[in-house]
C-alpha cells in the first residue's frame, strides 16, 4: 500500500497502521472507520451524543473553559501525550532505535547549491567591520581570529574533530565579524548577549558553540541501541521567531551534527502534530522550536526542559514584538529548566530595546557584550531601497521590478500586507510573466495564515527558479 503523504510504497512492519491517512471514496469525501461508526440498527436520540451523553448546543462550547487550565485544554493534553506514547509504544514493540533524523541526507545538504549560498561575500569589506565587546573577563577572550583554521587552533580541545569536519564540509572558510568575536566566548562556556545587523551570519555564531558544547557534554541519542523512552529531553534548545528561520536553523544544526550521533529535530505551528510527535518519539539531542508549539508540547509533557543545559534565543526582539514573551518565561521558568547559574544561554538580537534588557538581566549569567558593526541596520553588503507607492499603483510597480530582475538578475521584492497579498491580480502577474519568456513563474501568496507546506512549495519553487535564472 503507498503512505499518501510521502507518497513512497508503505511497509506496515515500518510505520504504525494510524500513522496512514483516513481513505477518501470516488467523490472526495472522507471515509467513516469501523470502530467510529455508530451501530446499525441503533439511531441516536437527537441532542445526545456517540457514548449517549447530552451533547452540547452548537457553538456554546459545552460549558467547558477553554484555554490553560481548562477542561478543553487537559484533554487536548492528554490526547498529545496518548498519541506521542502510542509512538513510543510501538517503537519499543519492535526494537527500533532511535538511529539519526529522518532529514538527515547528505546529498541535500551539502549540495553545491546548499553550500553555495554564500558565494560572493566580500569579506575584505567584513574585515572593516568592528565590534564592541565588555563584560567581566572579556578581555581574556582572543578575538583576532580571522580564519576557521585560527578558531580550531585556537579552541582545539573545546570544538570536536568531528564537528570541524562539517564546518569544512559547508564551506566556512572565514568567519564573518559576528562569527569572529561572538564564537570565542561562546566556546569558552559564557553566557553572550550579541546585538548584529541582519544578515550578518548569527547561525554559526550560536551553533557552533552550542553544538560543540553538546557533543562535549552529552550522548548522543543515536547512538542507543535501544528504543528512547520518556519524554523528549533535549540538551540543546533554540527557540525562534518564524517557522521559516526555524527551517533554516534546522537545516544548518543538521549539517553540524552530520555523521555524528546527535539528533536534531524542529517543531513549530501549522504543521500536523503527528509528523512532529513521530520524530520526538525518538529523542533528540537539538531542539529547534518556535515558543508557542514549544509550550504545547511541554505542557503536554512532550518535551522536558530539565535536562537542557544549552538555550538560545535568536531574533530576541522580533519574538518579543510578538508577543512571546510571556510563552517563554513559561517554558524557562516554570518546568525546571537548569537556573542561568547552571546552563549556557545565548542571545542574539539585531535591536536592543528596553525588553530586550529586561530579559537579558533575567537568563544571562555574567554574560559577554558583542556588538557588532551598526545596530538595528543591515550588513554593508545587503542594500535597501524603499519605493513609496499608492495602494492601487503596487502591482504595476511590482510588474516593473520583475522586469528589470530579468534584465540584470538582482533581486528586487515589493512588502505588501497578508490581506493584500492574497487578492493579487494575477491575470495581469501572468501577461506580464508571459512578456519575459516564461522565465519567472507567477507568484502565489506566501502570508503568516499560510501552511507550512505552502511556505515549504512556494520557498522552494523561488529557489529552484532563481539557481537557473
Amino acid at each position: 500500500m503507498w503512505d499518501l503523504r510521502l507518497g513512497e510504497q508503505h511497509d506496515p512492519h515500518l510505520r504504525p497502521p494510524w500513522h496512514l491517512p483516513r481513505r477518501l471514496d470516488h467523490v472526495g469525501q472522507e471515509r467513516v472507520r469501523v470502530d467510529q461508526a455508530p451501530a446499525r440498527g441503533r439511531e441516536r436520540p437527537e441532542g445526545r451524543g456517540r457514548r449517549g451523553r447530552r451533547a452540547p448546543p452548537r457553538g456554546s462550547g459545552g460549558g467547558q473553559a477553554r484555554g490553560p487550565g481548562g477542561d478543553e485544554s487537559a484533554r487536548i493534553r492528554a490526547r498529545r501525550w496518548d498519541e506521542f506514547k502510542k509512538w513510543q509504544d510501538w517503537y519499543v514493540g519492535r526494537g527500533i532505535a532511535p538511529g539519526p533524523s529522518k532529514l538527515d541526507d547528505e546529498a541535500r545538504l551539502f549540495s553545491e547549491e546548499a553550500i553555495g549560498l554564500g558565494a560572493g561575500t566580500d569579506f575584505d569589506m567584513y574585515d572593516l567591520v568592528g565590534a564592541e565587546i565588555s563584560g567581566p573577563g572579556s578581555e581574556l577572550i582572543p578575538r583576532e581570529l580571522k580564519s576557521f583554521g585560527e578558531l580550531y587552533d585556537s579552541f582545539g580541545a573545546q570544538i570536536p574533530p568531528e564537528l570541524m569536519q562539517n564546518i569544512t564540509r559547508c564551506g566556512y572558510t572565514r568567519p564573518t565579524p559576528v562569527q569572529r568575536f561572538a564564537m570565542p566566548p561562546g566556546l569558552s562556556g559564557r553566557d553572550v548577549l550579541c546585538c548584529a545587523q541582519t544578515g550578518s551570519g548569527k547561525t554559526a555564531a550560536f551553533l557552533v558553540p552550542t553544538v560543540a558544547s553538546m557533543m562535549r557534554c552529552h550522548r548522543g541519542t543515536a547512538a542507543q541501541a535501544t528504543p528512547f523512552e520518556g519524554p523528549c529531553r533535549p540538551h540543546a534548545l533554540v527557540l525562534s521567531p518564524t517557522r521559516e528561520l526555524c527551517l533554516q536553523i534546522f537545516d544548518e544544526a543538521l549539517k553540524f551534527c552530520h555523521a555524528t550521533s546527535f539528533r536534531c529535530c524542529r517543531i513549530y505551528g501549522r504543521e500536523q502534530a503527528r509528523l512532529q510527535l513521530e520524530e520526538l518519539a525518538r529523542g533528540a539531542d537539538l531542539l529547534v522550536a518556535t515558543p508557542g508549539r514549544l509550550w504545547e508540547w511541554v505542557d503536554a509533557g512532550v518535551i522536558s526542559v530539565v535536562e537542557t543545559r544549552s538555550l538560545v534565543l535568536d531574533e530576541a526582539d522580533r519574538m518579543l514584538y510578538l508577543g512571546m514573551e510571556s510563552q517563554i518565561r513559561e517554558i524557562v521558568e516554570r518546568h525546571g529548566m537548569p537556573s542561568k547559574e547552571n546552563r549556557q544561554t545565548l542571545m542574539f538580537s539585531a535591536t536592543f530595546s528596553d525588553k530586550c534588557q529586561e530579559l537579558a538581566a533575567a537568563y544571562l549569567f555574567e554574560h559577554i557584550w558583542v556588538g557588532v558593526g551598526v545596530l538595528g541596520g543591515a550588513v554593508s553588503t545587503v542594500t535597501q531601497q524603499l519605493q513609496r507607492v499608492s495602494p492601487e499603483d503596487k502591482y504595476d510597480n511590482l510588474i516593473t521590478l520583475l522586469h528589470k530582475f530579468m534584465e540584470i538578475g538582482e533581486t528586487a521584492g515589493v512588502s505588501t500586507s497578508g490581506s493584500s497579498c492574497s487578492r493579487t491580480p494575477r491575470a495581469r502577474l501572468r501577461a506580464s510573466t508571459r512578456s519575459c519568456g516564461n522565465r519567472i513563474s507567477t507568484p502565489a501568496p506566501c502570508t503568516g495564515t499560510s501552511s507550512s507546506t505552502s511556505v515549504r512549495r512556494i520557498c522552494g519553487s523561488f529557489a529552484a527558479a532563481k539557481s537557473t535564472s
